[in-house]
């Protein structure tokens, strides 16, 4: 079987090991420098992000066409069973999983990340906002530590938890760089999410709701600035 890389493995077709997941696995695998991704050999649907500090559980449901990433939690705050419990239940019943608001004015479709963080950089240029795009683009969207990268393009812009915007954070403080700027451009791309959807003067012109309930970084807590470290 191919190895596929951690970047890869967002994108439906390339390979992601597989691994008979087990209690005693999960607690003594990693932490990974890079976030990896494993497939659960008893479940194919669940999958097991490791990183530096999390091992976070996700399902990947839908067709082909529509397939998408569901976040259940991180372990061991949600149990092994309890894991595998959620992504059955998921994959019978996709709708389980919720769409957000009833949809309106025809065919929309649930935003994932890539879609909103491409909806922020079309909305600055159309405002003019021509100076900003760059950084929008590096922390977003393009540079080596990209959001998109850290969660994962396919999943729902909805399912993005504190905890995730905190782990990508952390890298730049890790790195002695300051987070002031990446965490208000990661706030500001979720707070045009959350307007959009609640745009009167768009309703029926929308083909993308990003079902956005509250920003994820709003409760990120910690400095703003690196410290240097001694």
């Amino acid at each position: 079987m191919r190895s596929g890389s951690f970047f890869g493995s967002f994108s439906i077709g390339w390979a992601v090991p597989i691994k008979s997941f087990s209690d005693r696995w999960l607690a003594s695998v990693g932490p990974f420098t890079e976030t990896r991704e494993f497939v659960d050999g008893a479940c194919p649907n669940l999958r097991v992000r490791i990183g530096k500090r999390r091992k976070s559980f996700s399902v990947m449901i839908g067709s082909s066409k529509s397939r998408r990433r569901v976040s259940l939690g991180a372990y061991p705050a949600i149990s092994l069973a309890e894991a595998r419990r959620k992504a059955g239940e998921l994959s019978a019943d996709p709708r389980a999983a919720g769409g957000g608001r009833p949809r309106r004015g025809g065919r929309t479709k649930t935003g994932t990340i890539q879609d909103l963080f491409e909806f922020v950089i079309r909305a600055m240029a159309e405002e003019g906002k021509i100076a900003s795009i760059k950084d929008n683009r590096l922390y977003l969207l393009e540079g080596a530590d990209a959001a998109v990268k850290d969660f994962g393009p396919t999943t729902l812009a909805r399912n993005v938890t504190p905890e995730m915007a905190t782990d990508w954070l952390a890298k730049f403080h890790e790195r002695q760089k300051s987070t002031r700027l990446p965490r208000a451009i990661l706030s500001a791309a979720f707070n045009r999410g959350l307007k959009a959807d609640n745009d009167p003067t768009s309703i029926k012109d929308r083909r993308i709701l990003f079902g956005l309930e509250r920003n994820p970084v709003a409760t990120v807590g910690g400095p703003t600035q690196s410290n240097k470290r001694d």
